[in-house]
């Protein structure tokens, strides 16, 4: 039965019903910090920028479903036994397992891993974002028509120019740190150490 909620990126009701009855097993659960950020929006221009209130992002269950679209075949077999509306093939975070896949699918919203797995692209709107981990242990957040470098989720430097709600980066960084942990049940390859 359906409960009258639709589904958003995180924070699903979380029943895993979606998870056995896809029939080529493209859904997965993965792990997050739970948490409230308000990052906020920020605007820059060359090394200027301002930043001001913004949407906050919010992961109040630990718990996350995920899709893999090289797996799914679009069957929507997962949405008519998903108690929210939306279908969680196409709301939850897609992840692909190859930038050629992900270049493949340019209509399509989702996550690709670069192969050292140091970076996590997202695709979302038609925007592009990849958000780097940095051996100093800050981020680089590049788009389209700049970049920042990021301490957690607040910007210490930025180049170019843009307009950012930086919950996104903030998703980025959570996600990528989930899309890395071992035991991840999804079809990514075997972590190497």
């Amino acid at each position: 039965r359906k409960v009258g909620t639709h589904l958003e990126l995180l924070d699903c009701l979380t029943c895993d019903k979606c998870i056995p009855v896809c029939p080529n097993d493209a859904n997965f659960a993965f792990d997050v910090p739970t948490g409230r950020w308000q990052p906020g929006r920020l605007r820059w221009d060359g090394p200027t920028w301002t930043l001001s209130e913004g949407a906050p992002l919010i992961a109040d269950k630990r718990h996350q479903i995920g899709n893999t679209p090289d797996a799914c075949n679009l069957c929507g077999q997962c949405d008519p036994w998903c108690p929210e509306d939306g279908g969680p093939y196409l709301v939850k975070p897609n992840l692909f397992l190859s930038a050629e896949s992900f270049e493949a699918h340019p209509g399509r919203d989702g996550f690709v891993l670069s192969k050292d797995r140091a970076s996590l692209t997202w695709r979302r709107g038609g925007q592009r974002l990849t958000y780097t981990a940095l051996p100093d242990g800050r981020a680089r957040l590049s788009l389209a028509t700049g970049a920042l470098v990021l301490e957690g989720d607040r910007p210490v430097a930025s180049e170019g120019e843009g307009e950012l709600e930086l919950w996104r980066a903030t998703t980025l960084r959570l996600f990528l740190a989930a899309f890395n942990t071992p035991g991840i049940r999804a079809w990514l390859p075997t972590l190497s150490v």
